[in-house]
């Protein structure tokens, strides 16, 4: 079970991440405020950020370079943050946004469900740049799903 907050301003997305948890056992919690999304993510102390690429002024990866920011400047654990991309293309932006991960929408429950815990799960501390999993273009050679990476 980890503790979600989602960063989405367009219902469908909400819904469809609501959806795909939905059962899983995880606590979500859902803002549609791009700006206040990392004091949000230190209040909450979550393990995942989940950030639509496409939200609101600021943009994605805007969003995840302000979390990894605010939570350096306090000290404080750093959550996961993956990045829910539009087309396959982006997966480009997500390695530029240095996320841990990202998927491609729609995505299926599955898919969602175990790119949340791969991220819950965490990784070595020392890990290097290495990248599990494919590119959206491809299968997942770990998954057997589309449009599911993870970084770290």
């Amino acid at each position: 079970m980890a503790d979600i907050l989602l960063v989405a301003d367009l219902p469908w997305v909400a819904d469809s991440v609501r959806a795909a948890l939905a059962g899983a056992g995880h606590d979500l919690s859902v803002t549609d405020d791009p700006a206040g999304a990392a004091a949000l993510t230190l209040a909450e102390g979550v393990e995942v950020v989940l950030v639509d690429l496409q939200i609101g002024s600021m943009g994605g990866m805007a969003v995840a370079r302000a979390i990894r920011a605010a939570v350096a400047a306090a000290g404080a654990t750093p959550p996961a943050v993956a990045l829910l991309l539009d087309r396959e293309a982006d997966a480009f932006l997500a390695g530029r946004a240095a996320v841990d991960g990202w998927i491609r929408k729609p995505f299926g429950g599955f898919a969602l469900r175990h790119l949340v815990e791969r991220l819950a799960a965490g990784r070595p501390a020392d890990a290097g740049p290495t990248r599990v999993g494919a590119p959206a273009s491809s299968t997942d050679t770990m998954s057997g799903h589309r449009g599911v990476a993870q970084f770290g």
